[in-house]
């Protein structure tokens, strides 16, 4: 009764300051000058002779272990997170000077801590420690190596997120901080676009009460707010989903919501089918995806130009483009279309030639694991089984690549820990030396001794353990 009491009070509160959106821009300024929410809150009780609301235990670390399923990550490379370290292949994980794409997992170095999770942007990757610190490398961070990522402080993060050129962090108090490049709005923070690390909103009540918002380039659709007034949306809106979201991913042109019933929202970009609708007309706002019978979606994740939905059970399914294979065989699927023009995806020099003929790998895919290109030249409408990956117990998907319908991969990882790839590898992004595969192969994860844990891992972990049982 008191959780439903809660969840009802976020709720008819976030809808208030919605319909007064120039007091939350109040309580938003007052916020960054140093005064807490909860004070005016408190306040505005207390004149109301209510005696003032307790202030809010921060989330315990179940919450924050709850949250953290990045344990693999993808845009035109790959990360995986394992034993505490952070592996990377593919397009320039780190920034640095390339000599070549990088086919096998490497540790990535600079890394203080226990790696719990990561996020891959176009030329950066970031790894959250189990201390609730997190350590960029790359592009618009430190090249070459992880270093901490200056700017967040003390500040204790709970999961990260990255796009093409920005990140945001949600801290363990329900607040977002964005960082990175600005233009378009995405940072979220109005007409600021400081690449410094600064918070966007409070957006726990917003999660807790499954609402969704939505912010920065708004073509195509890709807000979900309707047909867009302007080219950008600076600033945190509301998007009008039917039902409470669960969890939301974003691609490079659209997005996807999972809700709290299992069932699957998709809006923006459809140009390859990536919304799974059944056809190729772009969505301004969330449509309800038609999922197979029984199905039960709880993950979801977007690539440049194709999704993967995680089932409750294991199961994967996949739509979009499937070019490169990310997809999987496409044998006895019947809402697919090939694209019938002959090329071999196979030779995956294209239109980057450096960077399949620098690695020495792609010639030993005379044998390369096409699995026919007439089947996987194709894109797929509607969510379709990725049989190469159901039966397997996944656990966690991630989709990488760009929105042209090339270079398109598809990460997955199982109950076990394995973890498998699928799809473009020109750029080394499936850690196996293969130019593209539409069955999964394994990602095989060098045996090295985990790093140390940081000095204040244990103790954080350790007092929110404690809160946690009390």
């Amino acid at each position: 009764m008191l959780a439903e009491l809660r969840e009802t009070a976020i709720r008819r509160l976030g809808e208030l300051l919605d319909a007064a959106p120039d007091v939350a821009d109040q309580i938003a300024a007052l916020e960054r000058a140093g005064v807490a929410p909860e004070k005016l809150f408190a306040a505005a009780l207390k004149r109301r002779g209510a005696a003032p609301a307790a202030r809010p235990p921060a989330l315990d670390g179940s919450w924050a272990a709850a949250l953290r399923t990045g344990r693999v990550a993808a845009s035109l490379h790959s990360l995986v997170v394992d034993n505490g370290a952070v592996y990377g292949f593919g397009f320039d994980p780190l920034g640095a000077p390339r000599r070549g794409a990088r086919h096998a997992p490497r540790a990535l170095p600079g890394l203080a801590g226990r790696a719990v999770s990561a996020a891959a942007g176009w030329g950066f990757s970031l790894a959250l420690t189990d201390d609730g610190a997190v350590h960029g490398g790359g592009r618009g961070f430190s090249p070459g190596s992880l270093a901490a990522v200056a700017g967040l402080g003390a500040v204790r993060v709970a999961m990260v997120a990255a796009g093409a050129a920005h990140a945001l962090c949600l801290d363990d108090a329900g607040r977002v901080w964005s960082l990175g490049c600005g233009d378009d709005g995405r940072l979220g923070r109005g007409p600021d676009r400081d690449p410094a690390p600064a918070v966007v909103c409070r957006a726990l009540a917003a999660t807790a009460g499954g609402r969704v918002y939505s912010w920065g380039h708004a073509g195509a659709g890709r807000l979900g707010r309707g047909p867009p007034a302007w080219p950008e949306e600076p600033a945190p809106k509301p998007v009008a989903v039917a039902v409470a979201v669960a969890a939301v991913a974003a691609g490079k042109y659209h997005s996807l919501a999972v809700a709290a019933d299992g069932s699957l929202y998709a809006f923006g970009d459809n140009s390859y089918g990536q919304l799974g609708l059944g056809g190729d007309d772009d969505a301004f706002e969330p449509a309800r995806v038609d999922l197979p019978a029984g199905a039960v979606v709880v993950a979801a994740a977007a690539g440049g130009s194709h999704s993967v939905v995680l089932l409750e059970g294991g199961d994967v399914l996949g739509f979009g483009s499937n070019a490169d294979g990310q997809l999987g065989e496409l044998e006895d699927v019947e809402d697919v279309e090939s694209d019938g023009d002959g090329e071999d995806d196979g030779d995956s020099d294209g239109a980057d030639g450096e960077d399949g003929a620098s690695s020495g790998d792609d010639a030993s895919d005379a044998s390369d694991d096409s699995d026919g290109s007439d089947e996987t030249a194709a894109e797929v409408w509607t969510p379709t089984r990725i049989a190469g990956l159901c039966g397997r117990g996944v656990v966690e998907v991630a989709a990488g690549g760009d929105a042209t319908g090339d270079a398109g991969h598809t990460l997955a990882v199982t109950k076990a820990g394995a973890v498998f790839a699928l799809g473009a590898g020109q750029h080394g992004q499936l850690g196996a030396g293969l130019p593209r595969a539409a069955t999964p192969v394994p990602v095989a994860i060098p045996a090295a001794a985990a790093p140390p844990r940081a000095r204040r891992g244990q103790a954080w972990a350790a007092k929110r353990k404690t809160k946690s049982k009390q």
